[in-house]
Order: structure tokens, then C-alpha cells, then sequence
């Protein structure tokens, strides 16, 4: 006789729950299986990466699954594993994501001056440069301040608010205009030395070997006296 070929077939387990908190998901090491429960999608920035947060806003992280199919205000499941980016962001790369409430409403950005953006490190999620106080990375913000350097393409800008910190600010293709959601802007509608408030989702990139904020912009306003 002769023995039958077996067929071993490995199968990811994850765990959804409303405990399974972002926080939670920071704190496992790169490459961990993980599942994240009841989070709430806070900005969606392309057909394959969304940002999803804790419904009293206290944490936030980014998702990567392509043709994810979910809307600002959905409650999402997520299973997938945790890793970190080269700029130091952490994100899930998610092989599931299920919508487990249509709701359209989005989370209130949390108001911050520019040097509380990025805040210093939390778990596994590393801070930013000079960061101190409560990690945003990952958080629905919104910011105010002046434009003082714009690039050539408008599409990332600094703005100073007189705190000392410039900070910044990166316009998404998928953001909308607050308050006038037609056309949405591809790039900053204001010119330098304009007073503007920005929302956007705080993330991170490196310049040189320091870990800075950037706010990935959806909507702009420009405040006018």
C-alpha cells in the first residue's frame, strides 16, 4: 500500500470584536495577524487606501485593501496584518473588510495647532520629530494657519498658525471642498499668505532621518476676515 498525498491548507483566524481596538492593533509587532472591530472610516483617499478610527477618536490607522468599496461614516471590520511603512506610518494590509453599518456620517475632525499634529510615540507607532502629548497619526484633524510656502504644483504646502511649527499639508485627489463638495480641488485653492483651515488625516513621512507630520488634506477653506 502506499500512503495518500495530505493537503495542509493554512488559514488566517481573525478576531472581530468591538474591544479589538486601534490601540490594540498598534501595539503588535509587524507581520501579526490581527483583526480590528467597529471602526468607523474617517477619509477615503484612494480606491485601495482608506483611514478608519475609534469612535471617541482617540486613535486612528490606515488601511490598505485594493477596490475596498467603503464610504466615509461606514463601520468597518478589518482582518489583515499590521506593518510599518518606510516613512514610519503604521497601517493594516487588509486581506478582509467588511462594512458592518452604512452610516454616511462622518467623524468631527479633532482641532489641533500645528504642534500637536503627530505627537509623540505611542506603542509601536513611532512619534514625530520634537512630537509630544497624544499620537494623531492616523486621527481625522483639522488645522488652521496661513500658507507660506506653496510648491509648484500646489499640491503640498506648509502652513504656520504662529506656533513655531510649520506644518505640511498634502492635497488628496479624492478630497472635497468643505462646504462646496463640487468640483473637489486638486489643488490648494488659495495662494500664498492665504489664512485657510484644513482637514485631512494626520500621517507622517521621513525628511532626512526625522519622522515629520503631514496632513493628507480633503478639504479646504478658506477663512476670510
Amino acid at each position: 500500500w502506499s500512503a495518500l498525498p495530505v493537503s495542509v491548507t493554512t488559514t488566517a483566524t481573525y478576531k472581530f470584536t468591538t474591544g479589538t481596538t486601534i490601540p490594540d492593533v498598534k501595539s503588535k509587532g509587524d507581520g501579526v495577524v490581527t483583526g480590528l472591530g467597529g471602526a468607523v472610516v474617517s477619509a477615503v483617499l484612494s480606491s485601495d487606501t482608506f483611514y478608519a478610527q475609534d469612535i471617541n477618536r482617540t486613535s486612528g490607522i490606515r488601511v490598505h485593501k485594493a477596490y475596498h468599496g467603503v464610504l466615509v461614516g461606514n463601520t468597518v471590520d478589518v482582518g489583515g496584518s499590521i506593518t510599518t511603512d518606510g516613512n514610519g506610518e503604521r497601517y493594516i494590509e487588509a486581506d478582509t473588510v467588511v462594512v458592518v453599518d452604512t452610516g454616511t456620517n462622518g467623524p468631527d475632525p479633532l482641532g489641533l495647532n500645528n504642534k500637536a499634529v503627530g505627537g509623540g510615540q505611542f506603542a509601536l507607532q513611532p512619534g514625530v520629530a520634537g512630537g509630544v502629548g497624544v499620537n494623531t497619526i492616523g486621527l481625522l484633524v483639522k488645522a488652521w494657519g496661513t500658507i507660506t510656502q506653496v510648491s509648484g504644483s500646489q499640491n503640498d504646502n506648509m502652513l504656520s498658525d504662529g506656533s513655531g511649527a510649520n506644518l505640511k499639508i498634502s492635497v488628496q485627489p479624492q478630497g472635497i471642498l468643505v462646504g462646496n463638495p463640487t468640483p473637489p480641488p486638486s489643488v490648494i485653492p488659495a495662494p500664498d499668505g492665504t489664512y485657510v483651515a484644513v482637514v485631512g488625516v494626520c500621517s507622517c513621512e521621513l525628511a532626512g532621518s526625522d519622522i515629520v507630520p503631514v496632513i493628507r488634506v480633503i478639504g479646504v477653506q478658506i477663512v476670510t476676515p
